[in-house]
């Protein structure tokens, strides 16, 4: 089942975070509807605490509470956690992680993924969360990188 998307993403969005308690819903809700990407927010331990209302669209995700709190990789086929932990390590080390993979979406539609993987800092450095963005492609799969 593919969801339609709703003329005003960034509402969605903005309610969606508004109501997890993020902080300034209205910034991270109009940068997460510029996109049609699927983009996510993981802890530093790598569990999700945001996915953009377009990225669970894109993956026919019906209900952001059914992702809220994962393990990232364990949405992906299991032949690919390794992968998604390295791209994790990636980040954490400060370097921007970049690889394509096979992931079903929800439905169980086949969907070839670019992904980037970037760590976000605080003003001392420390590592407050990453940002994973996912973007359909029919490219060949190519191994972890860096950009």
């Amino acid at each position: 089942m593919t969801m339609q998307r709703p003329i005003d993403t960034q509402n969605a969005d903005f309610v969606s975070m508004q109501e997890l308690g993020f902080e300034r819903p209205e910034r991270s809700s109009a940068l997460m509807s510029c996109s049609p990407d699927c983009i996510k927010l993981l802890c530093p331990e790598g569990r999700i605490t945001y996915m953009s209302h377009n990225g669970r669209c894109a993956m026919e995700i019906c209900d952001l509470a059914l992702v809220l709190g994962a393990d990232w990789w364990v949405l992906w086929p299991e032949q690919h956690h390794g992968l998604i932990q390295s791209a994790i390590a990636e980040a954490r080390a400060g370097r921007t992680a970049n690889f394509i993979a096979d992931c079903p979406t929800a439905g169980g539609r086949e969907a070839r993924w670019d992904v980037t993987v970037q760590g976000i800092f605080d003003n001392s450095g420390t590592l407050y969360e990453f940002m994973a963005v996912s973007r359909e492609t029919h490219e060949d799969t190519r191994p972890l990188s860096s950009i």
